[in-house]
């Protein structure tokens, strides 16, 4: 009898529901490092250029005038900007939101939510788009082999990562806290939760 007792106890214990999430949440948060750790470089000739020949291909081939380049340049760091700032907070909430998580604290599944829903808004609506457009299995199938060419493996990966992968991947993790949150797994089940 003890002999199964001991067989018993030495079963492996799955992994909480909470941990899970938690660790999902961060795995998928990591793809935003690479662009939430380096702020844009200004001033960015290359950027510039691109700018200038923009222009100049709207205009059939008429040299634009600085003033048009300056300000489109300028629009195109600020989005940079802004995009490196969101990058940045989302990953920060994530993190605070996993911690959280794994704290059992009764904010945790909503912050996993509202991060998650964030990153569907943002993203969701231009992939249904883009598929209604070209199909959602050509378009991937460009994305993928395109991002590689042009981009490098790596980087190509984590174009079509944020582009196709992301939304169903955020959509799936937003479900699992929602599911925490109707299991009331905190501390004491509904009766009693952290502040």
């Amino acid at each position: 009898m003890s002999n199964v007792r001991f067989m018993q106890s030495q079963r492996p214990t799955p992994l909480p529901a909470q941990s899970i999430v938690a660790f999902v949440l961060l795995l998928f948060c990591a793809t935003l490092v690479p662009a939430a750790v380096s702020p844009p470089i200004e001033p960015r000739e290359d950027l510039y250029q691109l700018a200038q020949s923009s222009l100049k291909d709207e205009a059939a081939g008429v040299q634009p005038q600085k003033e048009q380049v300056e300000r489109r340049y300028r629009a195109w760091i600020t989005h940079e900007w802004f995009m490196w700032w969101r990058n940045l907070v989302l990953l920060g909430v994530s993190i605070v939101a996993a911690a959280l998580v794994l704290a059992r604290n009764r904010w945790g599944p909503w912050l996993v939510i509202a991060a998650c829903g964030y990153v569907l808004v943002i993203s969701a609506p231009p992939l249904v788009r883009m598929s209604v457009d070209g199909g959602f299995f050509n378009l991937s199938s460009i994305l993928l082999s395109s991002g590689i060419r042009y981009h490098g493996t790596f980087d190509g990966l984590l174009l079509f990562w944020h582009v196709i992968i992301a939304p169903f991947a955020y959509g799936l993790v937003a479900i699992a806290a929602a599911v925490l949150l109707l299991r009331g797994y905190t501390r004491g089940g509904k009766h009693e939760s952290n502040p």
